[in-house]
């Protein structure tokens, strides 16, 4: 670390200045070592044991009395009146408690060389975080009862003499060596606060500045809300959780993936409770519960409802690091310190990398556990942000791996071509090896595959090489929601819970004697079979129960989607589509398929297929009923899907699948045959954009790969995450999660950095580019050399997107703080703010997409819960409309000017809707099962592309001669594009640019959209 001193006096100066400011001396450049045999005060510094964001920690030695010692000294370039009360009050705080798993403080001084520093006690050891580390595996619960006791009795402590820590984390846990066994010391009350009112207090710590080490805020810290006990208590489960995974329960998750998963109550995603014993979930959970009220009254209960004191004291394992035996000091960890300043204009020139961003990985457990560095204790620290929960599918080309005994991948071994001519391109891809008594595919998650068993389920991880797990359960998987949680029965309830048992809410109870349970995947719907009539409700209206005859005919399929019943019967041989909100029957026919298997419903354009124990497949289009298209193919079908694009019919018959559109069909071999009365039938289940086919005779889960397998790229993969993609006249500049940006230009490609957390939005504006950054600041970069030109702290809290009026005059941009700010373009000069959580009545509105229009009199913002905000200007009078919408964030809002409209787009779950400027009016547009997360222009002003898993959605809005706006979506579908996180058009690559989940540019051509953009294409430069 680098020190200035004065040659004559020896003070220490801040960086900066080239003049001792106490004697006017020169000034000369040394480290911390330098500093090593000199004096401070009564102590001697012996050796150093650690340098953080705010002092350096020495070992020292008492010069009356020989008494060890420890130095914490305050960094000179903090010398600051605000900097040094808050270092004296971190020695106040500590000075007053008197615990014995708390580090005690002795003394506190000002040195002759004006550093202020305080004096501790010496521990020989090593921190927990160390520990962890070097143990390199998953604790055992008799293995964390001496570490979580202590530290839990020292916070309860702590807690009733009103102070919270705000930093806890295994770094600043110790594992010291006492003189007959390990002693648990808590450390490093840097940023502890003290809940009694304090105005001096007060001052100094609530700046707006999250303070703590992200991996363990609580969602307080995240949303710079009032802390108290209760947040040290969600940090205290986090640990927990993270020694019996083997790995930190966030790894690389930004600020905001942390705070939305906090809200949605998926702190720990499904692999995560796999690893924590039945009997502490309940007690896990609660401790890390969104809602501080929610948790335990104090840490104390929190440890006694895990009943760890009740366990033995294993110690073995601190033993084997040779804790007992050393006197080494290891380097603790460094010293918070979250400050509420910018960097000196000299930190913001951008570096220029010359390695690549590391990659993305997800170990399997165990994990060895890597000690935090030094940038992990600052705010909205550069770290990789770990991909989101439910964007946990990778591009669909699985890993092949070898599993011991029956479970594993395998390719399929066909060998036969993939289609290419007529409709979509279709392939076998990888396949999973199932049990050979597993059953029914019950439930298909985004990252995992239920099965029925003898005695429960099985778990399938469909994206991680984790051997296949076997659940015993009493209870009945119904089906899969489209949030990645499952429809549960036990008894005669019906309930909805989180994978791998977590939360459970209930639904709705049915009869005893129900039977056919079937939910849409919204969960709004529930229809079941009993006595001679089928059922249904809608469950917010569980007692309105509508029923249809059955005529004294069996079922042979039902099933509930999109607001309609399909349900078919035997003898007499009919299929039926019900409207389930009104009861009426809304399509009726007789089949000639003898045993219906599958009904397979495409509801955008009104296309059912039916197939069964027939070589007949019948297509009928709803508009034109009495004219069904009939196929037919070998022996009978078993299964059949549509996909979007064509549309096109997929058929699983005897030893063939089938490919059908109106343009063609295709037949390819198939291993998978006839299978004998009574057995399981194979089926197609689609989520994301991804089809797999279950072949229960094969006992595999089979992939089909869709569309073309590969696409040009622009790049390496970067291996991070991209947040936004702008292209600029030379170049395409993506935005990371890590908050690095990178510039793909003819010559190569460039990493810089400049943004200490993730970048959430880029603008190209011609000479100069415009980032957003969850760091809270706003960036105007200097083109083609890529310099910053101006910088802002531009809000309190996450700075989500920016909009850049046509004139360039002014930008936008809006924050989870509630506030939309409008700042001089380029210089980043405040103009004005409109505080959204006033204007529209919503208490803690928080933001995320913006547009405005040219004239900035009107406004759309999109908002992390679930609406959609319209904002006109009467004069200097804003008026603000807000519109439900179903998505919970990961919004973009684009408009479409040919036709006076704006698209929104957003995730969990992903849908698309269309807001109508001339009307004022908000619609839905209609859901293809793709789940989408960029949105891009076109180069038609009346289309728009968005991309999501292996797809990409062209968008095309018209209005009718009385002006009613009508979408019209052309789906494709990319097996070679991955993930598609951001998107925008590329005119020198003919084409749209998307950026996949490992941060690599493929090209999308405008060819994939014949009539379309030729034209457009032929012009382009």
């Amino acid at each position: 670390m680098e020190i200035r001193l004065c040659t004559d006096c020896g003070h220490w100066s801040e960086r900066g200045k080239t003049r001792c400011g106490r004697c006017g001396g020169a000034i000369t450049l040394a480290d911390e070592v330098s500093l090593l045999g000199q004096e401070l005060g009564r102590y001697r510094l012996q050796s150093v044991i650690g340098c953080g964001g705010m002092g350096i920690v020495f070992a020292a030695e008492h010069l009356g009395l020989g008494r060890e010692v420890a130095i914490k000294a305050l960094l000179p370039e903090l010398d600051h009146a605000d900097i040094i009360e808050r270092f004296q009050r971190e020695a106040r705080l500590l000075a007053g408690l008197r615990h014995p798993h708390i580090i005690e403080i002795f003394d506190f001084d000002i040195s002759s060389q004006g550093m202020p520093f305080y004096v501790m006690e010496r521990l020989h050891g090593l921190s927990f975080g160390q520990a962890l580390a070097r143990v390199g595996r998953p604790l055992r619960l008799t293995e964390l009862s001496l570490v979580f006791v202590s530290v839990a009795r020292a916070l309860d402590y702590a807690h009733r003499q009103q102070i919270i820590h705000r930093d806890l984390k295994p770094e600043n846990v110790y594992l010291a060596h006492g003189e007959l066994s390990t002693v648990v010391k808590l450390l490093d009350f840097g940023i502890a606060k003290r809940l009694t009112k304090d105005n001096q207090q007060s001052r100094l710590t609530e700046t707006g500045a999250v303070l703590g080490t992200p991996l363990y805020l609580s969602p307080e810290q995240l949303a710079d809300e009032p802390l108290g006990p209760a947040s040290d208590q969600f940090a205290l489960g986090l640990m927990f959780a993270e020694c019996l995974i083997g790995a930190p329960v966030r790894g690389q998750q930004s600020p905001t993936q942390m705070l939305r998963l906090a809200m949605q109550g998926d702190v720990l995603d499904a692999g995560q409770w796999q690893a924590i014993p039945d009997a502490c979930r309940a007690a896990l959970r609660r401790a890390l519960a969104f809602a501080p009220d929610a948790r335990f009254p104090n840490c104390l209960m929190f440890i006694e409802a895990l009943e760890l004191e009740r366990e033995p004291i294993d110690t073995a394992w601190i033993e084997s690091l040779g804790l007992g035996q050393s006197r080494l000091v290891p380097t603790p960890a460094p010293a918070t310190t979250a400050l509420d300043r910018l960097p000196d204009a000299d930190d913001n020139r951008p570096m220029a990398l010359t390695t690549p961003a590391p990659a993305v990985t997800r170990a399997p457990t165990p994990v060895t556990r890597q000690s935090q560095g030094p940038n992990a204790t600052v705010v909205a620290a550069k770290a990789q942000a770990r991909p989101r929960r439910w964007w946990l599918a990778l591009t669909g080309m699985l890993v092949l791996a070898v599993f011991v005994g029956w479970y594993g991948w395998s390719r399929s071994g066909t060998g036969d071509a993939p289609w290419t001519q007529g409709a979509v391109q279709v392939r076998p891809g990888p396949s999973l090896t199932l049990p050979a008594d597993a059953g029914y595919l019950v439930g298909l998650l985004d990252a995992e595959a239920y099965f029925e068993s003898s005695n429960g389920h099985y778990v399938l991880s469909l994206d991680d090489d984790l051997p296949i797990s076997a659940v015993p359960s009493s209870e009945r998987i119904l089906g899969a929601s489209e949030q990645d949680e499952l429809f549960v029965q036990q008894g005669n309830t019906v309930s909805l819970r989180a994978p791998r048992g977590g939360d459970q809410k209930t639904l709705a109870t049915v009869p005893d004697d129900a039977s056919w349970i079937r939910l849409d995947p919204e969960g709004t719907w529930l229809a079941y079979v009993q006595g001679d009539a089928v059922h249904w409700f809608a469950t917010k209206s569980p007692a309105a129960v509508r029923s249809h005859p059955l005529l004294r005919a069996s079922v042979q399929f039902m099933a509930v989607r999109d607001g309609q019943l399909l349900l078919a019967r035997y003898q007499p041989n009919d299929v039926l589509i019900l409207e389930l909100a009104t009861g009426e029957t809304r399509f009726s026919t007789r089949t000639d398929v003898n045993r219906v298997f599958d009904m397979a419903w495409q509801p955008t354009l009104n296309r059912l297929a039916i197939c069964g124990f027939s070589p007949i497949v019948e297509i009928f289009d709803l508009t034109r009923p009495d004219r069904p298209v009939r196929l037919t193919v070998p022996t009978q079908c078993q299964a059949a899907l549509w996909i979007p694009e064509g549309p096109t019919l997929l058929l699983r018959a005897d030893r063939s699948l089938v490919r059908w559109s109106e343009q063609a069909q295709a037949t390819m071999p198939w291993p998978g045959k006839v299978g004998s009365a009574g057995a399981i039938l194979a089926r197609f289940v689609a989520r994301d954009g991804r089809v797999w086919l279950y072949e229960p005779e094969l006992h595999r889960l089979q992939q089909i790969e869709l569309g073309p397998e590969h696409l040009q790229t622009l790049n390496a993969p970067t291996g991070v995450e991209p947040w936004d993609l702008a292209v600029g006249q030379d170049a395409v500049y993506l935005g990371l999660s890590n908050g690095l940006l990178v510039a793909i230009e003819p010559q190569g490609t460039r990493t810089l950095s400049v943004h200490d957390a993730g970048i959430t939005d880029l603008i190209d504006a011609g000479d100069r580019l415009a980032s957003a950054s969850d760091d809270r600041t706003l960036a105007v970069w200097k083109k083609p050399e890529l310099s910053v030109a101006w910088r802002s702290r531009g809000h309190d809290f996450l700075v989500n997107q920016l909009w850049l009026a046509p004139d360039q005059q002014r930008l936008w941009s809006s924050s989870s703080d509630g506030l939309a700010k409008q700042w001089r373009w380029p210089d980043l000069e405040p103009m004005q703010q409109l505080d959204l959580s006033a204007l529209c009545g919503h208490p803690r509105t928080s933001l995320h997409a913006v547009w405005l229009n040219a004239a900035q009199d009107r406004a759309l913002f999109g908002t992390w819960d679930r609406r959609l905000l319209w904002l006109k200007r009467d004069g200097d009078l804003w008026q603000c409309k807000s519109f439900d919408v179903a998505s919970g964030g990961g919004y973009r809002l684009l408009e479409v000017p040919a036709v006076r409209a704006v698209l929104l787009e957003g995730t969990e779950p992903s849908r698309l809707y269309a807001f109508d400027l001339d009307t004022e009016r908000l619609s839905r547009l209609p859901d293809l099962g793709f789940d989408l997360l960029g949105l891009s222009r076109s180069p038609r002003p009346d289309t728009a592309l968005a991309a999501g898993l292996q797809s990409v959605l062209l968008i095309r809005g018209t209005r009718n001669a009385d002006q009613t706006l009508n979408w019209q979506l052309e789906p494709r579908m990319l097996h070679g594009l991955g993930r598609g996180y951001a998107a925008d058009y590329a005119p020198a690559q003919h084409g749209f640019v998307v950026a996949d989940d490992q941060g690599q540019v493929k090209v999308v051509p405008l060819t994939l959209f014949p009539g379309l953009f030729e034209t457009t294409a032929e012009n382009a430069p």
